[in-house]
């Protein structure tokens, strides 16, 4: 660094050494400040011109500092260090930020309007069927169970999903937290969001019993959770790997009677098909599949099981569409004889009743009566089931019909 007079006449070197100076600025006659590298980082240095003796007047860890300038008269010096604007007073060597302000210049309307006509994730129907809750796009909707005017009904900013009525004018689902977190929500038909349950991890996927007093659910991807329909206290009835949860779905449903939860629970190597006690005194294995299985379900008269499995050494049958419906009956057969139609031609039919469904499971040979009723070739494949609501009866698309 060397100074120069007016005109140009003598230079004189002011400094010699490997450091790089930069950025030099008069701070009066005697004195110029500059950016220098002389300790190995940038700092802010003030140099005497007579004799060219240096002291450095800051001490930032690291960093680029450029752009130096000096206002004369009031003694402070401003510069750019790694985006950001300082000031330096040369007299107590006092640094500050400048804090920069400015308004959003954004041409962009913050509102979107959507009109949504497709993209229902979700869909639930009040015991009644006067109203629907729909889901879609992360959002809550309430419409007639005929169709027509549509409301949203949840403004949160994280997800919203999986809506379950617990009567007819009350929804349970899960709601997303701005952190993520899920936790289970209850909202009324005019409103009234409240929490009905958080727990220290996730809890999602809420499916209500059929007598409308308990509520199965996830926590976690690793346990199910049966609690009163007041979301207070509750049992685990069921561990393992249960990740369906968090996909939006159930590993579990519902008997008819309220008494058991039908599952998969995922092995090393297979899948099982348990039923569980409501309140997790009983467990039992009811059959075992190789590959995979959907989520089963119960008929409506609670005699049988049905689920979608894939067995086969590979997955070729799921590849070509030959994924059977399966069923497995809860109590064997009645004993047949070969001449009972003749034997029994003068008994009067047996009486049909409406009586209470009860889930009564004869352990002895449940595994021998498993049985595929659909999907024994390529053009069969099963890709969608529910029972009826009453008997046994089953519905199931097969090859897209019904």
């Amino acid at each position: 660094m060397g100074n120069m007079g007016f005109p140009v006449t003598a230079l004189r070197t002011m400094a010699r050494n490997e450091a790089l100076d930069m950025f030099p600025r008069f701070v009066d006659a005697n004195s110029v400040v500059m950016v220098s590298n002389r300790e190995g980082k940038h700092d802010i240095w003030r140099m005497d011109v007579r004799n060219g003796r240096a002291e450095r007047l800051t001490n930032f860890p690291g960093g680029t500092i450029r752009m130096l300038t000096v206002a004369r008269g009031a003694q402070v010096a401003a510069f750019q260090r790694n985006s950001r604007i300082y000031t330096l007073d040369l007299r107590t060597r006092a640094v500050n930020e400048v804090a920069i302000r400015t308004p959003e210049d954004s041409r962009r309307n913050p509102e979107l309007e959507l009109t949504l006509t497709s993209g229902i994730s979700d869909m639930a129907a009040s015991p009644d069927g006067k109203r629907l809750i729909a889901g879609a796009r992360g959002e809550l909707f309430l419409l007639p169970g005929t169709g027509g005017t549509t409301r949203r009904v949840t403004t949160n900013p994280g997800p919203d999903g999986q809506p379950q009525w617990i009567d007819d004018k009350t929804v349970l689902y899960t709601a997303a937290k701005p952190d993520g977190k899920r936790t289970l929500r209850t909202m009324t038909i005019t409103g009234e969001d409240t929490l009905w349950r958080e727990d220290p991890q996730d809890v999602m996927g809420a499916l209500i019993s059929p007598d409308r007093k308990w509520v199965a659910f996830h926590r976690g991807d690793r346990e199910v959770v049966v609690a009163p329909i007041d979301g207070k206290g509750g049992t685990v009835v069921a561990t393992g790997d249960f990740a369906t949860g968090y996909n939006g779905g159930h590993s579990f449903s519902w008997s008819p009677d309220s008494q058991w939860l039908v599952l998969t629970r995922s092995l090393t190597r297979s899948v099982t098909i348990e039923v569980v006690k409501r309140d997790g005194s009983e467990r039992m294995e009811v059959t075992k599949v190789g590959k995979s299985a959907s989520t089963p379900i119960f008929t409506a008269d609670g005699r049988h099981i049905a689920f979608i499995g894939v067995e086969g050494l590979d997955y070729n049958e799921a590849r070509g569409g030959a994924v059977p419906l399966m069923i497995i009956d809860l109590q064997a057969a009645p004993i047949r004889f070969s001449e009972d139609d003749l034997d029994k031609l003068d008994e009067a039919p047996a009486a049909r009743t409406e009586a209470a469904v009860t889930v009564s499971i004869d352990k002895e040979g449940l595994a021998t009566r498993r049985r595929r009723v659909i999907g024994s070739s390529t053009s069969e494949g099963v890709t969608g089931y529910w029972p009826a609501a009453t008997g046994g009866t089953l519905f199931a698309n097969v090859g897209g019909q019904f």
